[in-house]
């Protein structure tokens, strides 16, 4: 709504509020105008992984460097505009699911530096069921992450909690503080480099909460290469895939190529 106001395009009566809104009384008509928010880009190249049209569901592969969707309108070159282009359904008026036209169809996020497989629902009925699906934990997301050292294997099982804004940054923090989201995630070490003394681990998710792969290696001391903002050794790029994603109930089950920088020597 926020936006809609901004861009002048929220109406009480037919007529316009302007960005400074309007007092709403019992029986008012509320007009949001939808159209054209998401503008695809049909010649940006789109790597499907796997659909399933009937089951209204696509998994994509993001490039790192490529945010999942606009935050305002004008933005442009995101993952959702270039699969609008593929699937014309995400963009009618209101968009695909309960988020708006500029996160229609989207189920889940990962950071625009990471890449890899990124869930999309084409009709609303399973972008209801997907979001109920992770909200439960049901579905299985394997990460490969390029760190500093040599952790084997492990678990972390902490809270944890947006500790700083712009730039958000995420933290474990004490069970007392009152202002953790649970998480939990298990890795085995994929292979090990000794030349640079770095690990490529395997991590599977157990909860989503922001930054968890990122901050919760950063804490044991074993930060993703490549990411300045938990001060990972230097990189190329983050040292951060989204490599499987599965949900068996769907018949969802996908796995994006890993980069050079995640792959064995």
């Amino acid at each position: 709504m926020r936006l809609a106001l901004e861009a002048g395009r929220v109406a009480v009566g037919g007529v316009a509020t302007g960005k400074g809104g309007a007092t709403l009384r019992p029986g008012d008509r509320l007009e949001v105008d939808a159209a054209d928010w998401l503008r695809p880009t049909p010649e940006a190249p789109l790597a499907v992984l796997a659909e399933d049209p009937a089951a209204g569901w696509a998994v994509l592969d993001k490039p790192a460097g490529q945010d999942v969707h606009p935050l305002k309108i004008e933005e442009a070159g995101t993952l959702l505009q270039a699969a609008a282009g593929r699937y014309p359904e995400l963009l009618r008026g209101g968009g695909v699911g309960r988020e708006g036209p500029l996160r229609s169809g989207v189920v889940h996020r990962i950071d625009g530096v990471t890449s890899g497989c990124v869930v999309l629902a084409r009709t609303d009925d399973a972008w209801d069921a997907l979001r109920d699906a992770f909200a439960r934990h049901r579905v299985r997301k394997t990460y490969l992450a390029r760190v500093a050292g040599r952790p084997g294997a492990g678990r972390l099982n902490a809270p944890m909690a947006v500790v700083k804004h712009r730039p958000a940054r995420a933290g474990v923090v004490g069970s007392a503080d009152g202002r953790g989201h649970a998480t939990a995630m298990s890795w085995s070490e994929h292979h090990w480099d000794e030349q640079t003394a770095q690990s490529v681990l395997r991590v599977d998710l157990e909860t989503g909460f922001l930054h968890q792969v990122r901050a919760g290696l950063a804490h044991l001391g074993h930060p993703v290469v490549g990411d300045w903002l938990y001060r990972g050794p230097e990189a190329p790029r983050l040292g951060l895939h989204a490599w499987r994603i599965q949900a068996e109930s769907f018949g969802l089950q996908a796995e994006a190529p890993p980069p050079a920088l995640l792959r064995a020597p």
